[in-house]
């Protein structure tokens, strides 16, 4: 006779615990790693949107920003003009004339001794014609 025929009837039906805890815990650890992933992708999800609105907002205010600067630049521009300086100092009532020639005092420039001289420079002007340099 076989064991199984002398063992009782409920000691067969019954399967042994250690099966099942092993198969529990397995379970449990995969459940718990999906969780885990899950969770770790969405937060990179959530911070990858955010970092994409904070280069979007940056962009926004870059161009803003240069925008203002070539209003800015126009202004001082503007303002740098003989004729507006004239205006603001008229306007300030500054009593300010230009010079008399003979108040003027001009200086000549003479080239360092260490200045490259044409010749020795070693790239070539080019007009804005269609003239090409020779050699």
């Amino acid at each position: 006779m076989k064991e199984t025929d002398e063992m009782p009837l409920d000691e067969r039906s019954q399967p042994a615990d250690g099966v099942q805890i092993g198969t529990a815990l397995r379970v449990f650890c995969f459940c718990v790693f999906v969780g885990a992933s899950s969770v770790g992708y969405l937060y990179q999800k959530n911070q990858l949107e955010n970092l994409g609105r904070e280069i979007q907002a940056k962009e926004l205010r870059l161009e803003q920003l240069k925008r203002q600067n070539e209003r800015n630049q126009d202004l001082l521009a503007r303002m740098q003009t003989h004729r507006y300086l004239d205006m603001r100092v008229k306007q300030l009532r500054l009593g300010l004339a230009e010079p008399r020639e003979e108040q003027i005092l001009r200086l000549e420039e003479t080239p360092y001794a260490s200045a490259p001289r044409a010749a020795d420079r070693r790239y070539v002007r080019r007009s804005a014609g269609p003239e090409v340099a020779r050699h």
